[in-house]
């Protein structure tokens, strides 16, 4: 699948790793976090992980599939089940009006929690994907969704697969970055008037 043409990206700063095609680690820590299917599971909690780019589910991760030259292709899969609305409660409806009388609170929630497992495992999980291009001579990273809940996401597995988190790559560390001598945090700060009201209040 090739790069897209057009789209929302998210840029990151990535400093201090730098993956390489003949990293062995890198590959045995995309398999210990790739997607695992939540199909027939009656969960609830999404199910998050690696993929190989272009693929929907291959976790085949290797040089072929994950460089591209100087370029670390990766894919995020997010598989979310959510039950149709009021679904749990007008099951529990019908099998309190079956057992009759009245039913104690903790036999109720244990009926519910009962109704919500069978009906979660019936469920098709809805499923997205995002790319991920990792440029890690230039410790940069962008990702294909400005969504905040796919951010969470992503920062999470990235900090669970490679042990640190991915930094937004906002005006003030981009300008850092630079390494210009008069460019500061503490200069930058002083140029923002929101962010100086912020920090003070």
């Amino acid at each position: 699948m090739a790069i897209r043409p057009t789209g929302s990206f998210r840029r990151y700063l990535v400093p201090g790793l730098s993956p390489a095609p003949d990293d062995v680690d890198l590959y045995e820590r995309l398999r210990e976090h790739r997607f695992r299917s939540i199909d027939d599971a009656p969960v609830a909690e999404p199910s998050v992980g690696w993929v190989a780019t272009g693929s929907f589910g291959s976790t085949d991760f290797r040089p072929e599939t994950v460089f591209l030259g100087p370029v670390l292709r990766l894919r995020m899969r997010v598989d979310r089940k959510r039950l149709p609305s009021n679904a749990v409660r007008v099951r529990l409806a019908e099998a309190v009006a079956e057992i009759g009388g009245k039913v104690a609170r903790s036999a109720k929630n244990e009926l519910k929690q009962e109704i919500e497992r069978e009906l979660l495992a019936r469920t098709v999980p809805a499923t997205a994907l995002f790319e991920v291009y990792w440029r890690p001579r230039e410790e940069t990273l962008l990702f294909s969704s400005t969504s905040a809940q796919a951010h969470d996401a992503f920062s999470n597995l990235f900090r669970h697969s490679f042990g640190v988190a991915p930094q937004a790559a906002t005006p003030t560390p981009l300008a850092v970055r630079v390494g210009a001598p008069d460019v500061t945090v503490e200069r930058l700060m002083r140029l923002s008037p929101l962010v100086s009201q912020l920090a003070e209040g």
